[in-house]
């Protein structure tokens, strides 16, 4: 299963004025995720333009996609959405704990599939985390813990802008069961410096992943090829025996 997570800053590449939608659409589509993450998706404001971003996610990747506005913004709503090529058994919205701007986890069950190696019955969530290093932990454990008790034993995936780098999240993974895919910096677009966007996963092993070289955003998208654990439940670990992410 391919899977991916991209802060589009509603769709305004870095150092431009304002949202290009063509490149934004250009680039999610390229992606070809059969589950997609996205952080900081615009539903009508001002910004954008007036354009609902959740359309546009569905029209450029042909995908099933949920929306969770974190807060209402600039005539509009603000906040993060997921897309699956096998639609949705369920999905909730989970506001996040901490002072300052509302954050919010989407969680959801995707659609049943008859094979195994595909998105079907995985449990998946997207969050965009505080820019608090100490509450945006707090948020992480938080998400972490209600994701895995949405899954009940099954394959999990949370997805998104953690704000954290591997120091910081290192411990938590640890904590919770989950192990990252590997990863370059993601931020900012042009000449990335930080790893702050996140794959992590619990009951499923990471074969690949990479940071794509595009630039509709301030972030670039982080792709992972994820299967479930096989009948042993093994999985691949990428916290090592000091907790250090690769």
């Amino acid at each position: 299963m391919r899977v991916a997570t991209a802060n589009i800053r509603h769709g305004r590449p870095e150092g431009a004025a304002g949202p290009d939608p063509a490149r934004l659409a250009d680039t999610l589509g390229r992606i070809g995720a059969d589950v997609l993450a996205v952080q900081e998706v615009d539903r009508r404001t001002r910004r954008a333009g007036g354009v609902d971003q959740v359309t546009a996610i569905a029209e450029a990747t042909g995908l099933e996609v949920r929306f969770a506005p974190a807060l209402e913004h600039d005539g509009g709503e603000y906040g993060v959405a997921l897309a699956s090529a096998v639609g949705f058994e369920s999905s909730e919205v989970m506001r996040l704990p901490g002072g300052g701007e509302q954050r919010v986890a989407l969680l959801a069950v995707l659609g049943s599939d008859e094979s195994e190696s595909t998105s079907g019955g995985w449990v998946v969530g997207s969050t965009h985390l505080s820019t608090d290093p100490g509450v945006a932990v707090t948020q992480l454990r938080r998400a972490l813990r209600s994701l895995d008790e949405l899954a009940a034993g099954r394959p999990a995936l949370l997805l998104g802008d953690l704000n954290l780098e591997a120091r910081a999240v290192a411990p938590v993974l640890v904590e919770a069961g989950f192990v990252a895919a590997p990863s370059g910096p993601t931020h900012p677009a042009r000449r990335p410096t930080r790893r702050i966007d996140w794959v992590l996963v619990r009951r499923a092993t990471v074969r690949s992943s990479e940071v794509l070289d595009v630039t509709c955003s301030d972030h670039r998208p982080l792709v992972a090829t994820v299967e479930r654990v096989d009948g042993s439940g093994t999985v691949r670990t990428d916290v090592d025996a000091d907790g250090r992410v690769p």
